[in-house]
C-alpha cells in the first residue's frame, strides 16, 4: 500500500519514526470539500486512500479549532478584496440671487440647492 500526502509538492510517505502522521480526509462531504479547497490542487478527487500529513495542520492534526490543512501549502493564499462600496453623498450647494421689488430696493433671496453624486 503506497500512501502518501496529497499536498502537490510534498513528498512525505507514511513514517514510522514519529516526526509525522498521515490523516485520512473526512467522511463528510462538506468536510471534504473544504479540505479539496485548501490543498488547491485542480482535478483532484480524494481517495480512500488520499491523505494529508501533520505538517500541514496547526495543531499537527485536524482539531475542532483547525480542522482543515493550513501550512505549507505549496502555494501563497489568494487574498480577494471586497468590491468597493459606492458612496452617495448630498452636497449642499449654496446660491444667492438678487431680486429688485417694485419701490427699487434690491433684495438679497439665499437658496440652497442639493446635488446628489454619484461615484462610479
Amino acid at each position: 500500500m503506497d500512501e502518501n500526502c496529497a499536498e502537490h509538492l510534498c513528498k512525505r510517505r507514511v513514517c514510522m519514526c514519529g516526526v509525522y502522521s498521515l490523516h485520512r480526509f473526512p467522511a463528510a462531504p462538506e468536510k471534504c470539500r473544504e479540505w479539496e479547497i485548501a490543498l488547491n490542487r485542480k482535478n483532484f478527487k480524494p481517495s480512500k486512500l488520499a491523505r494529508v500529513c501533520s505538517v500541514h495542520f496547526i495543531d499537527g492534526k485536524p482539531t475542532a479549532l483547525n480542522p482543515c490543512p493550513m501550512l505549507k501549502l505549496g502555494y501563497a493564499k489568494k487574498v480577494t478584496r471586497g468590491r468597493r462600496p459606492i458612496l452617495r453623498t448630498l452636497q449642499p450647494k449654496a446660491a444667492s440671487v438678487q431680486i429688485m421689488d417694485s419701490q427699487g430696493s434690491c433684495l438679497q433671496l439665499n437658496i440652497l440647492a442639493i446635488k446628489l453624486d454619484h461615484l462610479r
